[in-house]
């Protein structure tokens, strides 16, 4: 019975030293095969090229003499690779990605899919895939685009080519793609509703707060302009790798650049409108020092009932390097269509931003081409004021703003008060639209309390269409400066309503006192515990002439021109906040002159408008910081004069420095 076994014991014996014998033959062959590799990889790499595709690789530049000694090392190597087949993935991934780099796409995608067949290992067929996803998305084949990426998903367990968390997040189907990063529609946590989920090419390392600090203090200050904000952070949080961002998701919208290839130039009175709602966003974000710096028509997103407009992408050129730069390197065209879009967007960008010295004027030129496309159909490259609509006053705004020169260019508050001016003359039922308006969302109550508060609101519509949001006055104020004050709507449900007596003085232009009146006023009280209060004034809703007249002294040009503004009633702080008021909302005092009922004072924009958030949250009620509106007309009180008692001042009645006078009257 043994003798078989010796025999087939005997014959093993034999063929494991045949296959030793071959593979000490094979070794030598097989380390020079490795080195050749990667001698290939090095010199990839020199050439700002890998077998991972990188968005960029589309914009690489290198010389003719390192693309053709690279083509001429893998011509010597492929004799040696077909004798070896578990390298044929490897050289088919390089060759793919020299391919995409010279904008042969169809070539490119052939390699990857002989890679992705040919692929003896998982990390290599995982690599394929993610290879042929991206490729087909700058193609713009999203169907084919998301199989790829999820076949990777399926191959690759270590997440290794995520772009979000996708366990949190799955995957319904792809938006689009930008210079910025690639955006998904999504499930959200729960599974109970779709969201919007942006992953970036390039994004910046930091922590989570430093990173996304722009893109949450938009989501705080811009509720209106942009999409809701949900949620932010990292695929790999340790290593801080692979930013995503998270937005509501918002049905029956289309992009800016769709409508205008669906639907054609936008109608005038349209075009102004979606302007204006444009630039009261862009005014809110300076204020807090944000800009966006990626304004453009497919960034602008309308409601296809409406129009109204939402504002993508804000702050979040602070999260990821776009790929603009990139772009403007290029001599000629790119050959994919993701690439031409982002070669086709510099359009929108202005001088200084292309030199990397971006500023809020940089919004201004992209704002000017933005529109003068939607509204003309012409490429802002080659800007000609005739082609836009049939109205003079527009061309001289539009000029201004593509001017090449910042320091030429308007302030937004300008551009704001012009565009309302512009719909004023040619919308005749602006008013009438906020009031109907207001009359569908007023919530279902008995018509006697309904109605009132359908006009209240759409008293406030009016103002906030017709007057320019607070720019100049809610400036991050200086350190020693602190002054601040608060304003609620009356609409806002109140605790009681108290009265106090005032007196109202009026001065001749000589500085005497011509008028003496005693006064009475409403107000109500906000209790912040231990003692501390906020004392709120009523302020009577009506119509005043806002800006001053070009005779007045010291004016400032920004102050013209003058016109209507309709305000809503509201309550405005009696006094600046205190220092014990702001503690008791905020925690702590960080005044430098302490005293309990002095003002607070070293606090930034930022922080007032943070105080007004924690205190609505304290009291349910909606505090802000006043609007410009707001502010002028409570400041005026239905006079026309320079000052609210007259026609100059006098350090008996105000806190200046006599020496100085406002009008000839004695120092």
């Amino acid at each position: 019975l043994m003798a078989p076994f010796q025999s087939w014991a005997q014959m093993t014996t034999e063929k494991v030293e045949v296959v030793l014998s071959a593979l000490d033959e094979l070794g030598p062959e097989l380390n020079q095969l490795n080195k050749k590799l990667e001698q290939l990889s090095e010199m990839m790499a020199q050439m700002g090229l890998s077998v991972q595709l990188n968005p960029r690789d589309e914009f690489a530049q290198y010389d003719t003499t390192r693309l053709k000694n690279l083509e001429k090392a893998i011509a010597d190597i492929k004799p040696q690779i077909i004798e070896n087949p578990q390298y044929r993935s490897q050289i088919a991934l390089i060759e793919g990605s020299l391919y995409f780099s010279q904008g042969d796409l169809q070539a490119a995608e052939q390699k990857f899919i002989q890679a992705r067949d040919e692929a003896h290992q998982d990390e290599k067929r995982a690599l394929a895939c993610f290879n042929l996803f991206q490729l087909r998305l700058w193609h713009q084949d999203y169907p084919e685009a998301l199989t790829a990426l999820q076949e990777s998903y399926s191959i690759d367990h270590t997440w290794q080519y995520a772009l979000h968390d996708i366990d949190k997040y799955p995957i319904e189907k792809i938006l689009g793609a930008d210079g910025m990063g690639c955006l998904f529609l999504c499930q959200d946590q729960w599974r109970e509703t779709q969201v919007v989920v942006k992953s970036f090419w390039e994004g910046h390392r930091g922590r989570r707060d430093d990173v996304f600090k722009e893109p949450i203090l938009m989501h705080r200050l811009l509720e209106t302009y942009i999409p809701k904000v949900l949620d932010c952070g990292y695929v790999n949080s340790v290593k801080q790798e692979r930013p995503y961002f998270v937005t509501e998701y918002l049905d029956n919208t289309i992009d800016g650049e769709t409508w205008f290839k669906k639907h054609g130039k936008l109608e005038l009175i349209t075009g102004l409108n979606v302007a204006l709602q444009v630039a009261k966003g862009l005014a809110i974000a300076h204020q807090a020092d944000v800009y966006h710096l990626d304004l453009k028509p497919a960034n602008l997103l309308f409601t296809t009932e409406d129009l109204e407009v939402k504002i993508l992408d804000f702050g979040l050129g602070r999260v990821a390097t776009s790929l603009k730069q990139q772009a403007a390197t290029q001599i000629e065209k790119p050959t994919s269509l993701l690439a031409q879009s982002i070669f086709e967007s510099l359009d929108y960008v202005p001088p200084e931003q292309r030199a990397g010295e971006p500023s809020a004027k940089s919004d201004l030129f992209a704002f000017g081409a933005t529109m003068y496309h939607l509204l003309s159909g012409e490429n802002p490259r080659f800007f000609h004021p005739r082609k836009l609509p049939d109205m003079p006053e527009l061309q001289p705004l539009f000029i201004a703003c593509l001017e090449a020169d910042p320091d030429k260019r308007p302030e937004i508050q300008f551009v704001i008060t012009q565009l309302s001016n512009y719909l004023d003359k040619i919308d005749q039922t602006r008013i009438q639209k906020a009031q109907a308006k207001a009359e569908e969302e007023a919530p279902p109550k008995a018509e006697e309390e309904a109605q009132p508060k359908a006009e209240e609101e759409a008293l406030q519509k009016v103002e906030e269409e017709e007057a320019p949001p607070k720019v100049e006055e809610y400036a991050p104020p200086k350190a020693e400066e602190g002054d601040i004050r608060l304003a609620i709507q009356q609409t806002d449900k109140i605790k009681e309503t108290l009265s106090f007596d005032f007196e109202i003085i009026t001065l001749n232009a000589q500085g005497q006192i011509v008028h003496n009146e005693p006064q009475q006023a409403n107000y109500q009280i906000e209790d912040l515990g231990n003692g501390v209060i906020i004392e709120m004034v009523s302020i009577p809703g009506g119509t005043f002439l806002m800006g001053s007249p070009e005779t007045e002294k010291e004016r400032k040009k920004r102050e013209d021109p003058q016109h209507e503004v309709t305000v809503a009633p509201f309550y405005m702080s009696k006094y600046l906040v205190t220092q014990a008021q702001w503690e008791a909302v905020m925690g702590n005092n960080p005044s430098s002159f302490k005293g309990n009922n002095l003002p607070v004072e070293t606090v930034s924009w930022k922080e007032a408008v943070e105080f007004c958030q924690r205190l609505s949250d304290m009291t349910d009620k909606n505090y802000n910081l006043p609007t410009e509106a707001q502010w002028e007309y409570a400041c005026r009180a239905n006079t026309t004069t320079p000052f609210f008692f007259g026609e100059t001042i006098t350090s008996d009645l105000v806190n200046f420095d006599g020496n100085y006078p406002y009008t000839s009257i004695p120092k």
